[in-house]
């Protein structure tokens, strides 16, 4: 469509959706509009008329004795801003990134204080780009305040309409572009560009070209039908029919019902993160606050985060048993903790940067003894005490139950937060919960203390998740239908054997074996599990609760591939881990089992009350931890 002979029923289309939009949401007295190829082209539009609007003499002597342009937008924003100021002409330079808070919204202060220095450096302040859902975080900028703001100074202001709602507000903006195909899900491409100025398009684009744009049409106004004068293409697509089908299907109370139901379906699953935060694989919002976060290495963190690092009190669950409780800084352990591992030996003491310093207690379970010695740095130094059974340590006394970080981090949203809760069997849910129910991403920890781990819905894990089968001896780490039962890809794991088969499950049965091995676990292929379930896109992805995050799987990254690269502590055990650290550093401690009863230790021989091994076998048992260098 370009001229009213062409597509006359189209041009009435769009003049009566321009004027929809005009009466029942943006009041303003005049309106002219084009619909363009998607949000990018509208900025485009904007921009033009901005410029034509403050210096029409631009469209026939160009952007030579104009002034250097200020053209200001958020530091959160895509780059079709950037690409603006290049196509049209203004240069990079013209750009202004301002400053947004927490949720992604420009700061109305920051923008003044941006105007008045470009001012003082001789810059035509010419455009505001604001936007009513920002593509990082969905938020609507300070609309109302910005442009309070704008007008001060003259500035046009242009808003970005991704998420659409009504307000006064928008009468006293310029321009705005509505994404339709985002908003009601209109196949693309069918966006809107609205602007207030009457034939200020026309004005700067039209060229009436006289084989096409005549002047002697005198039965309708080709300025206001012959749409394509006032476009950079001349002819286009016929996007408003798209649009105009779905208004006669749905009626206005029909969309106005589309859009409701969309934003509830984001809001009840939130956490399975239907809203991709952004497409740059080095791009990463810093998780902070309590959350939880499943590796797809199988082991899980359930604790504080501080920039993007774990910081604070935490548990991380290792993928085949065990877990350490206790503070951490900078993702390595810093203070009293409490280490158990699948053998069910325990450490506990105060570390400092991931090295055990000052006074530490050792149980090992299969003597059923413990000692109590002194560390340096991660070195052993002095054996204090020992004795038979647990150890008398008061290490657990100092670190918070679970129950209190999540009161600790307490939200406004009481229907829908992380959460801790006991159930009658002894089992224990750590995770998102909503009311008393598991409701998305979280871990349930069992009496045999291995954890199962993945998305629950209405107490059922489903979507994707790792479980733990025939009393843990097996293991399931895939995809499962909403009955829990297996559905998609997955794989089944033996862990005595470690053979393992991955294939494509359907209502719980093996249908097609695609790879097999043993001995190994197949990370690589657990995290394409992760990837191909559309999950996330190789990054994290996460939904902001309140004051906390909520985090979910975090995908093939090579960040985040094993232990030895994520640096959770310096601290290693040779049991809790398969994962060999060859450049280590090894101390051993050696506890023999032998008719004299004595324990060696570093050369150094101590007395033991026979008792102690009353029923213990001869052989002898090598315990080896690491520390790095």
């Amino acid at each position: 469509m370009y001229t009213y002979e062409m597509a006359p029923i189209f041009n009435f289309m769009e003049q009566k959706i321009f004027q929809f939009f005009q009466q029942n949401y943006l009041n303003w007295n005049n309106i002219d509009g084009i619909l363009s190829p998607g949000n990018t082209q509208s900025l485009y539009y904007a921009l033009e008329c901005a410029r034509h609007k403050y210096f029409p003499q631009s469209k026939k002597e160009g952007m030579k004795n104009l002034p250097k342009m200020s053209i200001f937008t958020s530091n959160t924003c895509i780059n079709n801003v950037k690409k603006g100021c290049v196509y049209l002409g203004f240069g990079i330079e013209s750009l202004v990134l301002l400053p947004t808070d927490k949720q992604g919204r420009i700061i109305p202060s920051e923008f003044e204080k941006a105007l008045q220095k470009r001012e003082k450096e001789k810059y035509f302040s010419l455009f505001l780009n604001l936007s009513m859902g920002t593509n990082l975080f969905g938020s609507i900028d300070y609309i109302e305040e910005c442009t309070r703001i704008a007008q001060k100074y003259n500035v046009w202001v242009h808003l970005e309409g991704g998420m659409y709602q009504k307000g006064d507000f928008l009468k006293n903006i310029d321009s705005i572009s509505i994404q339709i195909d985002k908003l009601f899900s209109v196949p693309q491409q069918c966006c809107i560009f609205l602007n207030k100025y009457e034939n200020l398009l026309s004005e700067a684009n039209a060229l009436n070209s006289d084989y096409l744009f005549m002047k002697d049409k005198v039965t309708y106004d080709a300025q206001k039908y012959d749409s394509g004068d006032k476009t950079f293409q001349c002819a286009r697509h016929i996007d408003i029919l798209k649009f105009w089908i779905y208004l006669k299907k749905y009626g206005i109370k029909g969309i106005y019902q589309l859009l409701d139901n969309s934003i509830q379906t984001a809001k009840s699953r939130s956490q399975l993160c239907v809203f991709l935060i952004f497409f740059r694989s080095n791009f990463r919002i810093k998780k902070q606050g309590l959350g939880a976060y499943l590796y797809d290495s199988g082991d899980f963190y359930f604790g504080e985060w501080e920039d993007d690092r774990i910081q604070g009190e935490g548990i991380l669950f290792f993928a085949f048993g065990g877990f350490i409780h206790g503070f951490f800084l900078n993702f390595m352990i810093h203070g009293p903790a409490f280490l158990k591992f699948s053998n069910g030996e325990i450490y506990e003491g105060n570390w400092n940067q991931g090295k055990l310093d000052g006074e530490a207690y050792n149980y090992f379970v299969d003597e059923n003894i413990w000692f109590k010695g002194n560390y340096s740095q991660g070195k052993f130094t002095q054996l204090i005490q020992y004795g038979k059974g647990r150890p008398p340590s008061t290490i657990l006394n100092q670190l918070s139950k679970i129950n209190s970080l999540c009161q600790k981090h307490k939200t406004k949203n009481e229907n829908l937060s992380i959460k801790v809760i006991d159930f009658k069997d002894g089992s224990q849910y750590l995770g998102m919960a909503k009311q008393k129910n598991p409701f998305g991403l979280g871990l349930l920890r069992r009496l045999d203390e291995k954890y199962d781990a993945g998305f629950a819905f209405n107490g059922i894990f489903q979507n994707i998740a790792r479980l733990n089968l025939d009393d843990g001896q097996n293991m399931y780490i895939g995809q499962l239908q909403a009955n829990g039962k297996f559905q998609g890809q997955g794989v089944y794991l033996n862990k005595k054997t470690k053979q393992w088969v991955f294939g494509i499950f359907e209502n719980g049965q093996l249908i097609e074996v695609i790879n097999q091995g043993q001995d190994e676990y197949p990370q690589n292929i657990i995290s394409n599990i992760y990837y191909s379930h559309h999950i996330n896109s190789g990054r994290f992805i996460e939904k902001q609760i309140e004051n906390g995050l909520f985090y979910m799987p975090s995908g093939y990254n090579n960040n985040y591939k094993n232990f030895q690269q994520l640096k959770w502590d310096s601290f290693r055990i040779e049991k809790m881990r398969e994962n060999t650290f060859s450049q280590n550093k090894k101390i051993q401690i050696n506890v023999k089992r032998n008719s004299s009863a004595k324990l060696q230790q570093n050369n150094s021989i101590l007395n033991i009350d026979q008792n102690t091994y009353s029923n213990r076998s001869p052989k002898s048992t090598l315990y080896q931890f690491y520390l790095s260098n």
